[in-house]
């Protein structure tokens, strides 16, 4: 039986916020120590060295699938806060579902009121660049 082989993917960048750089895939390598020399070689090197904490190394084994089950797709909406004495929007990181679906996070950050609860699926409108909750799915109401 053949052992599997692992490969070693060396990654710079995140999608965590728009300050720091989008992630670029700098190599692929037999070890992960080669991999760690290529990043220190990287360190003091232009728009490396800005961002030196988001070199990441993954491991990955050849010839083996992944993502077999799928993905989860999250986009940022709108949802109306109650009880704030005027109109407040909160961003809200929610499942994509189909046609305009998005199904809420399961829990609200403390202190804070939705006008749809924790885990609804919504209908979503565009208005500008602005995704919107209007509406819960009907069998939810």
């Amino acid at each position: 039986m053949d052992i599997p082989q692992t490969v070693y993917l060396l990654w710079h960048g995140d999608d965590l916020d728009d300050t720091t750089p989008k992630p670029k895939l700098l190599g692929v390598y037999s070890s992960e120590s080669l991999a760690e020399d290529r990043i220190e070689r990287s360190s003091e090197t232009p728009g490396f060295r800005q961002h030196p904490d988001t070199f990441h190394v993954q491991s990955f084994v050849v010839d083996e699938d992944k993502w077999v089950e799928g993905y989860v797709v999250v986009e940022r909406i709108l949802v109306e806060l109650l009880d704030e004495g005027v109109q407040v929007w909160r961003p809200v990181a929610a499942e994509a579902l189909s046609d305009g679906m998005y199904r809420l996070p399961p829990v609200t950050p403390e202190g804070e009121h939705w006008v749809f609860p924790p885990g609804t699926v919504v209908r979503c409108e565009r208005r500008g660049n602005d995704l919107i909750a209007v509406e819960a799915e009907a069998d939810q109401q």
